[in-house]
């Protein structure tokens, strides 16, 4: 479900950026497209820390869990889900700001 959406979101920020945007060299020359820049990195990441949610944590979680590991087994593995976390958060304040900083410009066309 979560992969439909965020291809549901990319082509609508397609749309919107060519609309926004006259060019492609738009995303480097004017603030808008450097913000927008900013924005789709901050995405890019966050998109990935939900890969290895999905695709490594999770799965040693529900390993860990079902196979009664040992004690310090699980908290390595939530000690490091924590972290991702808070970088996942983190990220995802970052790209709150730069949305914030989008709106307060104008388009660059």
């Amino acid at each position: 479900f979560a992969l439909f959406c965020v291809a549901g979101l990319a082509v609508g920020g397609i749309a919107q950026a060519a609309q926004h945007l006259g060019g492609f060299e738009a995303l480097l020359t004017t603030a808008y497209g450097q913000a927008l820049s900013a924005k789709l990195a901050i995405f890019a990441v966050l998109t990935g820390f939900g890969a290895l949610h999905q695709q490594v944590v999770a799965p040693k979680l529900r390993r860990w869990a079902l196979l009664k590991g040992t004690v310090d087994e699980g908290a390595a593995t939530t000690r490091r889900f924590r972290l991702s976390l808070l970088g996942e958060v983190t990220g995802s304040v970052l790209l709150l700001l730069a949305v914030g900083v989008m709106k307060a410009l104008p388009a660059a066309v």
